[in-house]
């Protein structure tokens, strides 16, 4: 080390303050000192620190309403035992849901397609409902009797999905997993 003196920190109490500072230099670098290398780093301003703030809430917001958490929180709602109704009540915003039945031959299977305001079964016109409850009461007259399910699909900001199996007297079995593109 040539030229360069070091001071321990005890020593440093006893300096004097216009005595000159040894500045540390990587070899090869000429003329830098340490703090040219490293930029010190400036406080934040308090409207840097709002807008940082309220885009964290934003992104919040949309992690916790997008599709897949929502039809996560929908689908562990779901119990064994539970009516159409219920499942309808307690499933959130879907969008739209798919029923279908299958049937011993020679009779055709059911399917049923709907959204939270109409209902149009297979090869049927639509027909607009009122309310859950009625909805819940088109579904259960076209399906139960045999076993089937309902699939509720989520959007935004992507697609999620999960199936719901009913018994023959429309009463939950299970419910699947949830299903999305990726």
């Amino acid at each position: 080390m040539s030229g360069l003196a070091v001071q321990r920190p005890d020593d440093l109490r006893n300096s004097q303050p216009s005595a000159p500072r040894a500045t540390i230099r990587p070899a090869g670098c000429k003329g830098l000192s340490v703090s040219a290398i490293m930029p010190v780093k400036k406080p934040i301003k308090k409207s840097e620190k709002i807008v940082r703030i309220v885009f964290a809430v934003v992104v919040l917001v949309m992690v916790s309403q997008s599709d897949c958490v929502r039809a996560s929180w929908a689908s562990h709602r779901i119990r064994r035992g539970m009516t159409v109704n219920e499942v309808l009540q307690v499933s959130g915003d879907w969008e739209w849901g798919h029923a279908y039945s299958e049937r011993p031959a020679p009779e055709p299977g059911v399917a049923v397609s709907f959204n939270p305001r109409s209902i149009r079964a297979l090869g049927k016109e639509s027909q607009e409902v009122a309310s859950q409850v009625e909805l819940a009461a088109d579904l259960e007259q076209q399906m139960n009797g045999h076993a089937w399910s309902m699939s509720l699909t989520y959007l935004w900001p992507m697609r999620a999905s999960f199936r719901i199996f009913f018994d023959p007297q429309g009463k939950v079995q299970s419910v699947s997993g949830i299903a999305g593109p990726g």
